[in-house]
């Protein structure tokens, strides 16, 4: 039989009630409510129900209604789930999406999880997505842009930092996804990027220039040659780092002028690793025999290039007395053994100790310091909870570096 009756306009409202009713709650029982907004609206729908509605106004109908204008109808060999059917084809419940949905996204979830089982990277990976916020961040990006979860995790792979190498921003996007421009500054995939790689180096970063920066030089990638620098003085070779050191300026050296030297060295061949600017203040003004690296906080690509250069040389560092300081120092001594570390004497910590305390996760970075000459300020800090800075003890500093 022909069911084009049920097209009819008029009839909308009353089927489209009805084909809601079902999507929501995947049965046809109860009760449907409808507004029909036309005389001709309110008179087939009653002629079909067999009784009146009130135009303009709120109507509820029982379903049981519908069903039973069926039977009594000429259309009685169908029943309600037919006549949608005919009407809008075959109608997938919220149930039915919600449960297809969760079972797409189980099925990307396995496939993502099946495509790095095999890497040096899974245990981690594995252990990560055990914390909450990791796996909503991977389940996240599974449903909006799955391709740049497969990249990021493509991109923790193959760090320049698993070979001691580096490499330049754009080349690494490049080799990675085809794009060199992907994983480009103030982008939102490079902020997803910058978040996995805190993740996987266990670091926590701030969403400032210099601590992204420092984030990649972690990774063995920089932005570009120029500005990866660090603060030096009293360097010699090259006939400008004469001319410079001659006039005793302090120099700053980024990645590309590191690159191009054929000679560089300092007197004596020692060098001297800060970690503070400020104390260039000091000993600029000092007939120095030795040169110095500031690194301004972690070493960058620049500052790990310019040591490769100088070849032979004695190195002596010395670093704040907090967390991040200790853990610099901790890395330095892990990469060069032969480095001296200077000043962590337990007095200079008393004179550098400041009253601010400091926060149990700042605290809790001092578990990665190994450095057996680190050890007893590592414990000074933990009890007093307060860290120590260079610029306090500039004095001893100096008295200190006059000695060696």
């Amino acid at each position: 039989m022909n069911l084009d009756y049920f097209k009819d306009e008029n009839l909308k409202i009353l089927f489209e009630a009805l084909k809601e009713k079902y999507y929501k709650t995947s049965k046809l029982t109860g009760v449907i409510k409808i507004c029909p907004q036309t005389e001709e609206e309110t008179r087939k729908i009653g002629l079909f129900l067999g009784r009146s509605l009130k135009k303009g106004e709120e109507n509820i109908i029982r379903i049981k209604e519908v069903e039973k204008s069926l039977i009594q109808s000429k259309f009685h060999d169908y029943n309600l789930g037919d006549i949608l059917n005919f009407l809008y084809g075959s109608i997938l419940t919220k149930q039915e999406i919600q449960k297809d949905l969760l079972e797409k996204k189980e099925e990307a979830y396995q496939q993502f999880i099946n495509t790095f089982q095999n890497t040096f990277l899974f245990p981690w990976l594995k252990n990560q997505l055990m914390e909450k916020e990791f796996l909503h961040k991977v389940k996240l990006l599974l449903n909006r842009n799955s391709s740049l979860l497969y990249y990021i995790i493509t991109a923790l792979l193959s760090l320049p930092a698993h070979k001691n190498t580096y490499e330049n921003l754009s080349i690494f996007a490049s080799k990675i996804t085809k794009d060199p421009h992907y994983f480009d500054l103030d982008t939102s995939n490079m902020s997803y990027l910058l978040w996995f790689l805190s993740q996987y180096f266990q670091v926590h970063y701030e969403k400032t220039r210099a601590s992204e920066l420092e984030l990649l030089n972690l990774s063995g990638i920089y932005v570009d040659n120029y500005s990866n620098f660090v603060l030096t003085y009293q360097f010699h070779g090259e006939e400008y780092l004469e001319n410079l050191s001659e006039r005793k300026e302090v120099v700053i050296l980024n990645l590309d002028n590191i690159l191009k030297l054929n000679h560089v060295f300092a007197k004596n061949q020692k060098v001297i690793i800060l970690e503070n600017p400020s104390l260039l203040s000091t000993i600029v003004p000092l007939d120095t025999k030795y040169a110095y690296i500031i690194t301004s906080g972690n070493p960058n690509i620049a500052f790990y290039k310019l040591l490769e250069k100088l070849e032979n040389h004695t190195f002596y560092y010395n670093g704040d007395f907090d967390p991040e300081g200790l853990l610099i120092a901790d890395k330095l001594k892990k990469k060069y053994p032969s480095l001296n570390l200077i000043g962590y004497e337990v007095d200079l910590f008393l004179k550098a100790k400041s009253e601010k305390i400091l926060r149990e996760s700042r605290l809790k970075k001092l578990e990665k310091v190994r450095e057996k000459d680190l050890q007893k300020i590592k414990k000074l800090i933990l009890e007093t909870k307060r860290s120590g800075y260079q610029e306090k003890i500039m004095e001893d500093l100096k008295n200190i570096i006059s000695h060696l």
